[in-house]
């Protein structure tokens, strides 16, 4: 049984062991990669992000602070590699702008012309917001486990079970940390494919088609690209370069994404330049919002702006559709993802918190990028608070509590690639990716 298969409904209570938080870690698995090539380029994409070479113009806070962010830009390809695995046939979109291509988009829009801030709206092929947290999970795990081997950190890292969706535990001091992980991508790379000048008969003459969807009848076997944008300082715009991938062999080839992209990572020095250079400028037009070009990319962008004649109405409600909505919030930046984050910690800090154990307990939030938009909103206010059990419900003032009542930690880290908020100082350690490098 792989990671993937592992449910929580499937953990066995060990009833001999009566400390919560010894019966959590007895019910957690090993972190396993779905196939020994997700394992690859999981360790593929950490050792590049650590050897990237940042501006010498950098001082060494900053040069600490990109360092996280190029972790999170990895972390996105690894998604991307997962996602690619679903590619179909069917609803390809037709781009007949300068040579034409078409396009596998992960937003409802014309990937190409999006960077020109003209909108043709097609339905995107991204996920329900149930599957990217359950693939953002497992593979954010792996990836957490790795960047502690490669800093030979001698942490363990944990599949837990319902309410704990990741252990991190250090066995020579006896310290643990129990975590809740929400996460998503900033963007996923649309997929491309070549293509002839579609036409259809209109009052009996051939003529060629506006964008339209369209079926990628030859998949299996034939060329397929990753499209990246590049800014050109030329024409002080945007273009963009398509990065050829291996073919996908058959219907059975899920792992043809991260072939793929181990390919480009190996042979293709430019790739990763190119890919982190969009990626950037897409980070920081995501928060503070700045609507042009690469942004319509992100995931969360919203309606298109201004709203184009032809845009559609939504198919539910008022208003229009959107090219990306809130339900794909970057990391953890989706307002249920908080609220349901911070009832988790509550529920797991309640439960192993005023209990006994040998181990030094700790818990925390767990993403690949901070709450960028929602933070001051929703983070700030509640970052410090700290609690206690007082069963009497006559306590007023801290005063009143007996001297050595133990006090704890709402959030003992918000741990993101991206940046760390914590109030432990094992955590802040532990959580520390990039400070040695």
């Amino acid at each position: 049984m792989t990671n993937r298969d592992f449910k929580p409904s499937e953990c066995q209570y060990k009833m001999s062991i009566q400390n919560w938080i010894e019966r959590m870690m007895s019910q957690a698995v090993a972190v396993q990669p779905s196939s020994s090539l997700q394992m690859e380029l999981t360790h593929k994409l950490i050792e590049t992000s650590f050897n990237y070479q940042l501006p010498n113009k950098l001082s060494e806070i900053e040069q600490i602070k990109e360092r996280g962010i190029v972790l999170a830009c990895a972390f996105d390809l690894l998604v991307a590699a997962d996602y690619y695995k679903g590619v179909s046939h069917a609803d390809w979109l037709y781009c007949p702008r300068d040579e034409p291509l078409i396009f596998y988009p992960y937003t409802n829009c014309c990937p190409r012309c999006a960077l020109t801030n003209s909108f043709v709206f097609h339905g995107s092929k991204k996920l329900k917001s149930g599957q990217i947290g359950v693939t953002t999970s497992h593979l954010l795990t792996l990836y957490l486990k790795e960047i502690f081997e490669h800093n030979k950190r001698g942490l363990e890292v944990l599949k837990g079970c319902e309410p704990v969706d990741i252990i991190i535990r250090d066995q020579k001091i006896k310290k643990v940390f129990f975590g809740e992980i929400k996460a998503s991508p900033l963007l996923t790379p649309p997929l491309c494919a070549m293509s002839q000048k579609l036409t259809e008969e209109v009052a009996g003459n051939s003529v060629e088609r506006a964008h339209t969807s369209t079926e990628n009848s030859s998949l299996f076997g034939s060329k397929l690209s990753i499209l990246v944008p590049v800014f050109s300082t030329e024409i002080k715009n945007w273009t963009t370069k398509c990065y050829e991938l291996p073919p996908r062999n058959n219907i059975s080839d899920k792992e043809w994404g991260y072939r793929g992209i181990l390919k480009l990572l190996d042979k293709q020095e430019s790739f990763f330049n190119d890919f982190y250079s969009f990626w950037r400028t897409a980070f920081s037009y995501y928060h503070p919002k700045n609507t042009n070009a690469v942004f319509w990319l992100t995931n969360a962008c919203g309606t298109p702006s201004p709203i184009p004649s032809n845009w559609p109405q939504r198919r539910r409600g008022e208003g229009y559709e959107t090219i990306s909505d809130s339900k794909t919030s970057v990391g953890i930046d989706r307002t249920d993802d908080i609220k349901k984050g911070v009832y988790q910690l509550l529920k797991i800090g309640s439960e192993g918190k005023p209990n006994i154990s040998s181990w030094e307990f700790k818990v925390g939030l767990v993403t690949n990028i901070h709450p960028l938009r929602h933070f001051d909103e929703y983070i700030s206010s509640i970052r410090d608070i700290v609690w206690t059990v007082e069963p009497t419900g006559k306590v007023k003032k801290a005063k009143d509590l007996p001297p050595d009542q133990e006090l704890y930690n709402l959030f003992d880290g918000i741990i993101a690639l991206t940046h760390i908020t914590a109030r432990d100082d094992w955590v802040k350690q532990v959580f520390d990716f990039y400070g040695g490098h």
